[in-house]
Protein backbone atom coordinates (compact mmCIF):
# COMPACT_ATOMS: atom_id res chain seq x y z
CA UNK A 1 0.00 0.00 0.00
CA UNK A 2 1.28 3.48 -0.85
CA UNK A 3 0.08 7.03 -0.37
CA UNK A 4 2.33 8.83 -2.87
CA UNK A 5 0.40 9.66 -6.06
CA UNK A 6 0.86 7.22 -8.90
CA UNK A 7 1.58 8.25 -12.48
CA UNK A 8 -2.08 7.64 -13.26
CA UNK A 9 -3.23 9.92 -10.42
CA UNK A 10 -0.85 12.66 -11.50
CA UNK A 11 -2.30 12.42 -15.02
CA UNK A 12 -5.83 12.79 -13.64
CA UNK A 13 -4.83 15.84 -11.59
CA UNK A 14 -3.21 17.44 -14.64
CA UNK A 15 -6.27 16.68 -16.76
CA UNK A 16 -8.77 18.41 -14.47
CA UNK A 17 -6.58 21.13 -12.95
CA UNK A 18 -7.09 23.63 -15.82
CA UNK A 19 -10.85 23.63 -15.08
CA UNK A 20 -10.85 23.36 -11.30
CA UNK A 21 -7.54 24.94 -10.33
CA UNK A 22 -5.48 28.05 -10.80
CA UNK A 23 -7.23 31.24 -11.80
CA UNK A 24 -10.47 29.48 -12.69
CA UNK A 25 -10.97 28.08 -9.17
CA UNK A 26 -12.19 31.40 -7.77
CA UNK A 27 -14.69 31.77 -10.62
CA UNK A 28 -15.96 28.22 -10.09
CA UNK A 29 -16.50 28.94 -6.38
CA UNK A 30 -18.75 31.85 -7.25
CA UNK A 31 -20.66 29.86 -9.87
CA UNK A 32 -21.49 27.27 -7.20
CA UNK A 33 -23.04 29.92 -4.95
CA UNK A 34 -26.74 30.72 -5.24
CA UNK A 35 -27.67 33.43 -2.71
CA UNK A 36 -30.89 32.99 -0.78
CA UNK A 37 -33.99 34.31 -2.49
CA UNK A 38 -32.17 35.20 -5.69
CA UNK A 39 -32.67 32.88 -8.67
CA UNK A 40 -29.60 32.37 -10.85
CA UNK A 41 -29.30 34.69 -13.80
CA UNK A 42 -29.51 33.10 -17.27
CA UNK A 43 -25.81 33.87 -17.71
CA UNK A 44 -24.86 32.11 -14.45
CA UNK A 45 -27.09 29.13 -15.25
CA UNK A 46 -25.46 28.77 -18.67
CA UNK A 47 -21.98 29.06 -17.14
CA UNK A 48 -22.86 26.30 -14.68
CA UNK A 49 -24.04 24.07 -17.52
CA UNK A 50 -20.89 24.79 -19.52
CA UNK A 51 -18.69 23.95 -16.54
CA UNK A 52 -20.48 20.65 -16.04
CA UNK A 53 -20.28 19.79 -19.74
CA UNK A 54 -16.55 20.53 -19.73
CA UNK A 55 -16.08 18.29 -16.69
CA UNK A 56 -18.09 15.57 -18.40
CA UNK A 57 -16.03 15.81 -21.59
CA UNK A 58 -12.89 15.41 -19.52
CA UNK A 59 -14.29 12.09 -18.30
CA UNK A 60 -15.37 12.85 -14.71
CA UNK A 61 -18.03 10.12 -14.56
CA UNK A 62 -15.94 7.62 -16.53
CA UNK A 63 -12.96 7.47 -14.16
CA UNK A 64 -14.08 4.45 -12.17
CA UNK A 65 -16.45 2.92 -14.73
CA UNK A 66 -15.60 -0.46 -16.24
CA UNK A 67 -14.52 -0.50 -19.85
CA UNK A 68 -17.72 -2.37 -20.75
CA UNK A 69 -19.66 0.80 -19.95
CA UNK A 70 -17.25 3.08 -21.77
CA UNK A 71 -15.22 3.84 -18.66
CA UNK A 72 -11.52 4.01 -17.93
CA UNK A 73 -11.48 0.94 -15.67
CA UNK A 74 -10.02 2.97 -12.85
CA UNK A 75 -10.88 2.70 -9.20
CA UNK A 76 -11.75 4.75 -6.16
CA UNK A 77 -8.13 5.89 -5.84
CA UNK A 78 -8.58 7.68 -9.18
CA UNK A 79 -11.92 9.20 -8.22
CA UNK A 80 -10.60 10.75 -4.99
CA UNK A 81 -8.05 12.75 -7.00
CA UNK A 82 -10.89 14.49 -8.83
CA UNK A 83 -12.95 14.78 -5.62
CA UNK A 84 -10.13 16.66 -3.90
CA UNK A 85 -9.87 19.07 -6.84
CA UNK A 86 -13.62 19.78 -6.64
CA UNK A 87 -13.19 20.50 -2.93
CA UNK A 88 -10.42 23.02 -3.59
CA UNK A 89 -12.73 24.85 -6.02
CA UNK A 90 -15.82 24.32 -3.82
CA UNK A 91 -17.39 22.98 -7.00
CA UNK A 92 -20.98 21.84 -6.55
CA UNK A 93 -22.54 19.56 -9.17
CA UNK A 94 -24.55 16.34 -9.67
CA UNK A 95 -21.26 14.41 -9.89
CA UNK A 96 -21.29 12.86 -6.36
CA UNK A 97 -24.84 11.52 -6.73
CA UNK A 98 -24.22 10.36 -10.29
CA UNK A 99 -21.19 8.35 -9.15
CA UNK A 100 -23.21 6.94 -6.24
CA UNK A 101 -25.91 5.78 -8.65
CA UNK A 102 -23.34 4.17 -10.94
CA UNK A 103 -21.85 2.26 -7.99
CA UNK A 104 -25.27 1.22 -6.72
CA UNK A 105 -26.66 0.04 -10.05
CA UNK A 106 -23.47 -1.42 -11.50
CA UNK A 107 -24.29 -4.54 -13.47
CA UNK A 108 -27.90 -3.46 -14.07
CA UNK A 109 -29.39 -2.08 -17.27
CA UNK A 110 -30.08 1.26 -15.58
CA UNK A 111 -26.35 1.87 -15.15
CA UNK A 112 -25.87 2.10 -18.90
CA UNK A 113 -28.38 4.96 -19.10
CA UNK A 114 -26.33 6.89 -16.54
CA UNK A 115 -23.04 5.94 -18.16
CA UNK A 116 -24.29 7.41 -21.42
CA UNK A 117 -24.21 10.87 -19.85
CA UNK A 118 -27.31 11.27 -17.66
CA UNK A 119 -26.91 13.08 -14.34
CA UNK A 120 -28.55 11.83 -11.15
CA UNK A 121 -29.86 13.40 -7.95
CA UNK A 122 -30.05 11.03 -4.96
CA UNK A 123 -33.27 11.35 -2.94
CA UNK A 124 -32.90 9.15 0.15
CA UNK A 125 -33.45 11.31 3.28
CA UNK A 126 -36.68 12.41 4.89
CA UNK A 127 -34.96 14.76 7.35
CA UNK A 128 -31.70 16.61 7.63
CA UNK A 129 -30.15 14.61 10.47
CA UNK A 130 -30.51 11.23 8.75
CA UNK A 131 -27.34 9.61 7.50
CA UNK A 132 -27.33 7.55 4.33
CA UNK A 133 -26.51 4.31 6.15
CA UNK A 134 -30.11 3.33 5.46
CA UNK A 135 -32.52 5.31 3.27
CA UNK A 136 -35.65 6.72 4.87
CA UNK A 137 -38.68 4.41 5.18
CA UNK A 138 -41.12 4.15 2.30
CA UNK A 139 -44.88 4.41 2.79
CA UNK A 140 -46.46 1.06 3.55
CA UNK A 141 -48.15 -0.63 0.62
CA UNK A 142 -51.54 -0.30 2.34
CA UNK A 143 -50.99 3.36 3.34
CA UNK A 144 -53.61 5.81 2.21
CA UNK A 145 -50.97 8.35 1.14
CA UNK A 146 -48.41 6.89 -1.32
CA UNK A 147 -46.35 10.10 -1.51
CA UNK A 148 -42.60 9.81 -1.07
CA UNK A 149 -41.00 12.97 0.38
CA UNK A 150 -37.24 13.37 0.36
CA UNK A 151 -35.28 16.37 1.64
CA UNK A 152 -31.81 17.82 1.07
CA UNK A 153 -31.66 16.52 -2.49
CA UNK A 154 -28.80 18.17 -4.38
CA UNK A 155 -29.45 19.56 -7.86
CA UNK A 156 -32.92 18.07 -8.08
CA UNK A 157 -33.95 20.78 -10.54
CA UNK A 158 -30.96 20.20 -12.85
CA UNK A 159 -30.39 16.44 -12.82
CA UNK A 160 -31.72 14.31 -15.65
CA UNK A 161 -32.79 11.51 -13.30
CA UNK A 162 -33.94 11.20 -9.70
CA UNK A 163 -32.82 8.13 -7.75
CA UNK A 164 -35.60 7.65 -5.21
CA UNK A 165 -34.43 5.31 -2.45
CA UNK A 166 -36.20 3.96 0.59
CA UNK A 167 -36.51 1.07 3.00
CA UNK A 168 -39.49 -1.29 2.88
CA UNK A 169 -40.26 -4.31 5.10
CA UNK A 170 -38.70 -6.61 2.47
CA UNK A 171 -35.52 -4.56 2.17
CA UNK A 172 -34.13 -1.62 0.25
CA UNK A 173 -35.80 -0.33 -2.91
CA UNK A 174 -34.96 2.38 -5.37
CA UNK A 175 -36.42 3.86 -8.53
CA UNK A 176 -35.01 5.97 -11.34
CA UNK A 177 -37.43 8.62 -12.52
CA UNK A 178 -36.95 11.40 -15.08
CA UNK A 179 -36.49 14.75 -13.37
CA UNK A 180 -39.44 16.08 -15.38
CA UNK A 181 -41.77 13.20 -14.45
CA UNK A 182 -45.32 14.55 -13.89
CA UNK A 183 -45.46 12.98 -10.41
CA UNK A 184 -42.32 14.85 -9.24
CA UNK A 185 -42.34 18.26 -7.55
CA UNK A 186 -39.26 20.09 -6.24
CA UNK A 187 -38.86 23.02 -3.87
CA UNK A 188 -35.50 24.65 -3.18
CA UNK A 189 -34.13 24.96 0.35
CA UNK A 190 -32.39 28.13 1.47
CA UNK A 191 -29.22 27.12 3.32
CA UNK A 192 -26.32 29.07 4.79
CA UNK A 193 -23.96 27.70 2.16
CA UNK A 194 -26.08 29.23 -0.64
CA UNK A 195 -26.17 25.77 -2.15
CA UNK A 196 -28.54 23.83 -4.34
CA UNK A 197 -30.64 21.57 -2.10
CA UNK A 198 -34.29 20.71 -2.63
CA UNK A 199 -37.27 18.93 -1.14
CA UNK A 200 -38.56 16.38 -3.63
CA UNK A 201 -42.13 15.10 -3.46
CA UNK A 202 -43.18 12.16 -5.62
CA UNK A 203 -46.97 11.79 -5.59
CA UNK A 204 -46.78 8.11 -6.49
CA UNK A 205 -43.82 6.11 -7.76
CA UNK A 206 -44.97 3.90 -10.69
CA UNK A 207 -44.97 0.30 -9.39
CA UNK A 208 -42.94 -0.97 -12.34
CA UNK A 209 -40.22 1.62 -11.65
CA UNK A 210 -39.05 0.04 -8.39
CA UNK A 211 -35.74 -1.80 -8.34
CA UNK A 212 -35.19 -4.28 -5.54
CA UNK A 213 -33.71 -7.65 -4.81
CA UNK A 214 -31.46 -9.24 -2.22
CA UNK A 215 -28.26 -7.81 -3.70
CA UNK A 216 -29.37 -4.19 -3.46
CA UNK A 217 -28.65 -3.83 0.26
CA UNK A 218 -25.06 -4.98 -0.22
CA UNK A 219 -24.68 -2.73 -3.27
CA UNK A 220 -25.93 0.22 -1.21
CA UNK A 221 -23.31 -0.42 1.48
CA UNK A 222 -20.56 -0.63 -1.15
CA UNK A 223 -21.74 2.54 -2.89
CA UNK A 224 -21.93 4.37 0.44
CA UNK A 225 -18.36 3.39 1.34
CA UNK A 226 -17.16 4.84 -1.96
CA UNK A 227 -19.30 7.98 -1.50
CA UNK A 228 -17.89 8.59 1.98
CA UNK A 229 -14.35 8.18 0.70
CA UNK A 230 -14.91 10.61 -2.19
CA UNK A 231 -16.57 13.07 0.19
CA UNK A 232 -13.62 12.83 2.56
CA UNK A 233 -11.36 13.74 -0.38
CA UNK A 234 -13.62 16.68 -1.23
CA UNK A 235 -13.35 17.92 2.38
CA UNK A 236 -9.57 17.52 2.30
CA UNK A 237 -9.51 19.67 -0.84
CA UNK A 238 -11.71 22.28 0.83
CA UNK A 239 -9.40 22.36 3.85
CA UNK A 240 -6.28 22.57 1.69
CA UNK A 241 -7.66 25.49 -0.33
CA UNK A 242 -8.79 27.31 2.82
CA UNK A 243 -5.28 26.84 4.23
CA UNK A 244 -3.68 28.17 1.02
CA UNK A 245 -5.95 31.22 1.08
CA UNK A 246 -5.14 31.93 4.72
CA UNK A 247 -1.41 31.34 4.34
CA UNK A 248 -1.30 33.78 1.43
CA UNK A 249 -3.07 36.39 3.55
CA UNK A 250 -0.72 35.77 6.50
CA UNK A 251 2.29 36.39 4.26
CA UNK A 252 1.05 39.73 2.92
CA UNK A 253 -0.92 41.21 5.84
CA UNK A 254 1.42 43.31 7.94
CA UNK A 255 1.16 44.49 11.52
CA UNK A 256 3.84 46.18 13.63
CA UNK A 257 6.07 46.25 10.57
CA UNK A 258 6.04 42.52 9.85
CA UNK A 259 3.80 39.92 8.23
CA UNK A 260 1.30 38.36 10.63
CA UNK A 261 2.47 34.91 9.50
CA UNK A 262 5.75 35.53 11.26
CA UNK A 263 4.00 35.64 14.65
CA UNK A 264 4.12 32.28 16.42
CA UNK A 265 0.45 32.41 17.37
CA UNK A 266 -0.55 32.51 13.71
CA UNK A 267 2.23 30.29 12.36
CA UNK A 268 1.50 27.48 14.82
CA UNK A 269 -2.21 27.50 14.00
CA UNK A 270 -1.49 27.25 10.29
CA UNK A 271 1.12 24.54 10.82
CA UNK A 272 -1.39 22.47 12.78
CA UNK A 273 -3.95 22.71 9.97
CA UNK A 274 -1.29 21.81 7.39
CA UNK A 275 -0.32 18.71 9.38
CA UNK A 276 -3.93 17.62 9.73
CA UNK A 277 -4.57 18.11 6.00
CA UNK A 278 -1.81 15.64 5.20
CA UNK A 279 -3.08 13.20 7.82
CA UNK A 280 -6.64 13.34 6.46
CA UNK A 281 -5.33 12.92 2.91
CA UNK A 282 -3.45 9.79 3.98
CA UNK A 283 -6.54 8.38 5.70
CA UNK A 284 -8.57 9.01 2.55
CA UNK A 285 -5.98 7.39 0.31
CA UNK A 286 -5.87 4.41 2.66
CA UNK A 287 -9.67 4.05 2.54
CA UNK A 288 -9.65 4.22 -1.26
CA UNK A 289 -6.91 1.60 -1.56
CA UNK A 290 -8.74 -0.80 0.75
CA UNK A 291 -11.93 -0.40 -1.30
CA UNK A 292 -10.08 -1.00 -4.57
CA UNK A 293 -8.48 -4.13 -3.11
CA UNK A 294 -11.89 -5.47 -2.10
CA UNK A 295 -10.88 -5.40 1.54
CA UNK A 296 -13.66 -5.94 4.07
CA UNK A 297 -12.27 -3.11 6.19
CA UNK A 298 -13.01 -0.45 3.57
CA UNK A 299 -16.23 0.63 5.29
CA UNK A 300 -14.43 1.24 8.58
CA UNK A 301 -11.63 3.12 6.82
CA UNK A 302 -14.12 5.33 4.96
CA UNK A 303 -15.82 6.26 8.24
CA UNK A 304 -12.48 7.19 9.80
CA UNK A 305 -11.56 9.30 6.78
CA UNK A 306 -14.82 11.22 6.46
CA UNK A 307 -15.03 11.86 10.22
CA UNK A 308 -11.49 13.25 10.34
CA UNK A 309 -12.00 15.29 7.17
CA UNK A 310 -15.29 16.71 8.46
CA UNK A 311 -13.71 17.94 11.68
CA UNK A 312 -10.78 19.35 9.74
CA UNK A 313 -12.91 21.24 7.20
CA UNK A 314 -14.76 23.13 9.91
CA UNK A 315 -11.55 24.02 11.75
CA UNK A 316 -9.69 25.07 8.61
CA UNK A 317 -12.58 27.24 7.46
CA UNK A 318 -13.00 28.82 10.91
CA UNK A 319 -9.29 29.64 11.03
CA UNK A 320 -9.55 31.20 7.57
CA UNK A 321 -12.24 33.61 8.73
CA UNK A 322 -10.56 34.40 12.05
CA UNK A 323 -7.09 35.05 10.62
CA UNK A 324 -8.47 37.18 7.81
CA UNK A 325 -10.37 39.27 10.35
CA UNK A 326 -13.36 41.39 9.38
CA UNK A 327 -12.61 41.24 5.66
CA UNK A 328 -13.00 37.45 5.76
CA UNK A 329 -16.67 37.85 6.68
CA UNK A 330 -17.58 40.08 3.75
CA UNK A 331 -19.50 38.69 0.79
CA UNK A 332 -16.74 39.65 -1.62
CA UNK A 333 -14.13 37.48 0.10
CA UNK A 334 -13.70 33.74 -0.41
CA UNK A 335 -12.98 33.03 3.27
CA UNK A 336 -16.67 33.20 4.13
CA UNK A 337 -17.46 30.86 1.22
CA UNK A 338 -15.20 28.20 2.72
CA UNK A 339 -16.82 28.72 6.12
CA UNK A 340 -20.35 28.44 4.71
CA UNK A 341 -19.59 25.35 2.64
CA UNK A 342 -17.75 23.61 5.48
CA UNK A 343 -20.73 24.13 7.77
CA UNK A 344 -22.95 22.15 5.40
CA UNK A 345 -20.55 19.78 3.66
CA UNK A 346 -18.86 18.53 6.84
CA UNK A 347 -22.16 16.99 7.96
CA UNK A 348 -23.80 16.30 4.60
CA UNK A 349 -23.35 12.52 4.77
CA UNK A 350 -23.74 12.57 8.55
CA UNK A 351 -21.69 14.48 11.09
CA UNK A 352 -18.31 13.25 12.36
CA UNK A 353 -19.94 12.19 15.65
CA UNK A 354 -22.38 9.93 13.79
CA UNK A 355 -19.57 8.45 11.71
CA UNK A 356 -17.52 7.72 14.83
CA UNK A 357 -20.55 6.10 16.45
CA UNK A 358 -20.95 3.83 13.43
CA UNK A 359 -17.21 3.12 13.33
CA UNK A 360 -17.40 1.99 16.95
CA UNK A 361 -19.70 -0.85 15.91
CA UNK A 362 -16.99 -2.11 13.53
CA UNK A 363 -14.37 -1.91 16.27
CA UNK A 364 -16.62 -3.81 18.66
CA UNK A 365 -17.14 -6.53 16.05
CA UNK A 366 -13.39 -7.12 15.54
CA UNK A 367 -12.50 -10.39 17.31
CA UNK A 368 -9.10 -9.10 18.35
CA UNK A 369 -10.13 -5.54 19.08
CA UNK A 370 -8.73 -2.23 17.82
CA UNK A 371 -5.11 -3.38 17.99
CA UNK A 372 -5.78 -5.89 15.21
CA UNK A 373 -7.17 -3.09 13.03
CA UNK A 374 -3.99 -1.06 13.53
CA UNK A 375 -1.77 -4.04 12.80
CA UNK A 376 -3.64 -4.61 9.55
CA UNK A 377 -3.51 -0.91 8.59
CA UNK A 378 0.29 -0.78 8.74
CA UNK A 379 1.08 -4.28 7.53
Amino acid sequence: MRFAPSERQREIAERFAPLLGGELAAAVRRLSTRPAGIPPSPEDAEARRMTWRALERLGAARLALPAALGGEDGGLADAVVLAELTGRALYQSPLPDTLFALDLLRGRDEARTIADGATVALAARDRGDRTLTRPAPLPADDAGDPRVVRRHVAFADEADLLLIAGTAPDGLRCALLPGEHPAVRTERHEDIACGDLHTVTVDAVPPDAWIGGPGLDEAWATALTAARTRHAAYLVGLSHAALDLTTGHARTRRQFGRSIGSFQAIAFRLAEIATDVEAARMLTGYAASRADEGDGGAAMASLEAVAAAGDLARRAAAEAVQIHGAIGMTDDHDAQLFYRRAAVDAVFLGGPERHREEAATYLAAEPSGPAACLDHAFS
